[in-house]
């Protein structure tokens, strides 16, 4: 990619594809990468509805402590910072793993009978 593209997010619809292409393989690798690309799409939807939550209620948020309220960051933050590194991590894995596919199923000209 070059510096000039701009980075694509995900979508449901990519990772369909992703899972398509994972269930075209008749090996553990597309087993895998099967159960990959569900868990990425469960992150997926979970980061939508927390990003909702953040909008919505702000980065901080009130908390009743005795009979005074304090303010805290929201709950929803924090879990969707840890999520959002699992789900680069995760989606850079499905990636790495369906390129290093296309490598092993690439033509090998050399010891081709042709």
């Amino acid at each position: 990619m070059g510096k000039d593209e701009k980075i694509k997010s995900l979508t449901l619809a990519d990772m369909d594809i992703m899972r398509k292409r994972f269930a075209d393989l008749d090996s553990d690798v597309g087993t895998l990468g099967l159960g990959l690309v569900d868990e990425l799409k469960f992150i997926f939807r979970t980061l939508k509805k927390l990003k909702s939550n953040i909008n919505k209620n702000g980065v901080v948020v009130k908390m009743d402590q005795g009979k005074y309220k304090i303010d805290r960051t929201n709950p929803a933050l924090t879990t969707y910072n840890n999520l959002i590194k699992n789900y680069q991590n995760l989606s850079k894995q499905i990636d790495d793993m369906l390129n290093q596919n296309e490598l092993s199923d690439s033509d090998d000209f050399e010891n081709d009978d042709l």
